[in-house]
């Protein structure tokens, strides 16, 4: 372990009682940056970060830049409006900010990745673009596998995995016979249920790849997790809902808990859900018709048998060249988890759409941030 990563880590256990800040945005680089260069850069503001406890990553790939910052919420918007400003960047865009539980970069004062060519973290985006650099359904996906890249190098936090772990084990031994619960503590806690069978769906999705389970098994185990989230129970439509969502299950798919969990979701955040389960082209625009302008989440399949991801991502874009000014999000595995969709769609309290960064006025966000966090406002 570095002496940055200690400093940081001494730095973040000081703060523990305070939730951290974080922003992410996306801009172009002004001229010619390569993969060294940017390196070195990352290298300086890990040096710099480290006296405000300042952690994240950035990821560089065909001129646009990706970057988290976490830290306390007025260093952090200290240190926003100084990239806004710097001239090595340009098209500064907001895609999240706001108070987080935890970090998610923690013993990384700053990270640089260079994805390669087959990395599908800048695939083309399905969500208009306008003048934005990336589309936040795109680098949604990239920080979390980056988050999952900052789990798997740490070493730290395998809480999560081993849960998922016992609990698929648990699932598989019923084997269709009887269901089994639910851990008591996701029962009320809606984010955690999502998560846990976000992490079940990548193991089935892992064991399948290695052969260790059939499709057959894996069929019986979706089927099964489906029926644990139903008795669970499901979340109403809100009486006064804020926002229609439409979600597009795609004909033929072997996949519906990703929705169903997605929904629920969304309806917890005060958004109405209008699933479309029609069978063939013509009766989804039909009823994606009634929706007018609302976005639609094609619903894409969390561990992907039989083609489920092909056709999901072929019935977006058929949508997308349909619905040119209508956003349309691609759902499943690539989209990212589940239990961050209600912040994607703009229905977190601390999430309002990306946004300019110049537009922002950063020092009266400091301030107040600053006020927010003497009081523990959070």
């Amino acid at each position: 372990m570095t002496d940055g990563t200690l400093a940081v880590e001494r730095a973040v256990s000081t703060q523990r009682n305070q939730m951290p800040f974080r922003i992410a945005y996306a801009s172009r680089t002004a001229g010619y940056s390569s993969p060294s260069r940017m390196a070195q850069l990352a290298a300086e503001a890990a040096r710099d970060n480290l006296p405000q406890s300042i952690s994240g990553v950035i990821v560089h790939e065909k001129g646009i830049n990706l970057q988290w910052l976490e830290g306390q919420a007025k260093d952090v918007c200290n240190l926003m409006a100084r990239i806004s400003a710097d001239h090595r960047h340009k098209d500064v865009t907001i895609l999240e900010a706001g108070w987080i539980s935890k970090r998610r970069y923690a013993s990384w004062p700053m990270r640089f990745i260079s994805p390669s060519v087959d990395d599908v973290w800048f695939e083309p985006p399905l969500t208009p673009l306008g003048e934005l650099p990336c589309s936040p359904d795109a680098a949604n996906a990239a920080f979390n596998a980056l988050a999952a890249l900052h789990k798997d190098a740490t070493q730290t936090d395998q809480a999560e995995p081993a849960s998922a772990e016992l609990f698929l084990s648990g699932l598989i031994a019923a084997d269709g016979l009887a269901l089994i619960e639910f851990p008591a503590d996701t029962l009320s806690d809606l984010p955690a249920r999502a998560s846990l069978v976000d992490q079940t769906c990548m193991l089935l999705g892992r064991r399948w790849r290695d052969d260790t389970m059939s499709s057959f098994e894996i069929g019986l185990a979706l089927a099964d997790l489906n029926r644990m989230w139903q008795r669970a129970g499901r979340v109403e439509e809100p009486l006064c809902p804020n926002r229609e969502i439409c979600v597009v299950i795609p004909p033929g798919s072997s996949e519906v808990i990703g929705s169903i969990i997605k929904s629920d979701l969304i309806r917890a955040s005060g958004a109405s859900v209008h699933q479309v389960l029609e069978s063939d082209w013509t009766a989804i625009t039909n009823t994606l018709a009634i929706g007018e302008q609302s976005p639609i989440i094609v619903a894409g399949p969390r561990v992907g048998l039989n083609g489920d991801a092909d056709r999901a991502s072929a019935l977006a874009n058929r949508l997308q060249n349909l619905y040119p000014g209508r956003e349309v999000h691609l759902g499943g595995r690539a989209g990212g988890s589940l239990s961050l969709w209600p912040d994607r769609l703009g229905l977190g309290a601390s999430d309002n759409g990306p946004m300019r960064a110049e537009a922002i006025k950063w020092l009266a966000l400091s301030a107040i941030a600053s006020i927010a966090e003497t009081r523990q406002v959070l």
